[in-house]
């Protein structure tokens, strides 16, 4: 969720200018991109490949007094065999202040998780993490 509790339009306040970049997998393909549950246009988002990884790149713009949430979901066509491990690290943005990120790690009933750090809920092939940005986070699951 990104919060622009600017109370004027006139700058330096105004609306909060942001440009994020992911980097994936580069076999990830993305699902879906949606700005409060409206899908962001594609046309809008950038992708090539750099140093083996995949670069998502989009623009987005939080007008004064509102807030956006932004949902961005990729899938990893399953070529691994088990054991094998997923790990993510998120790092913290400088101005990012009071933001709460979400991460669900959806699987296939045929993958076992034997190891989820930091602690998460798990429930019907859904592992939830959930972390308050106040610093770098990284979270592994091993399966088997």
């Amino acid at each position: 969720v990104f919060k622009n509790e600017s109370k004027t339009t006139a700058w330096p306040l105004g609306s909060y200018k942001l440009y994020l970049q992911f980097f994936i997998p580069q076999q990830a393909e993305i699902e879906k991109v949606q700005l409060d549950d409206e899908t962001v246009d594609p046309n809008s988002i950038t992708q090539e490949i750099i140093d083996n990884k995949k670069q998502v790149s989009l623009y987005l713009e939080i007008p004064a007094k509102s807030q956006k949430s932004l949902v961005f979901t990729y899938l990893i066509k399953n070529e691994m065999k088990t054991p094998f491990s997923y790990v993510f690290l998120d790092q913290k943005q400088p101005g990012f202040l009071q933001k709460t990120t979400a991460y669900n790690i959806v699987f296939d009933e045929n993958f076992k998780p034997q190891l989820i750090a930091p602690q998460a809920e798990y429930k019907n092939q859904v592992i939830h993490f959930q972390n308050d940005n106040q610093d770098n986070f990284i979270f592994a699951v091993s399966f088997q």
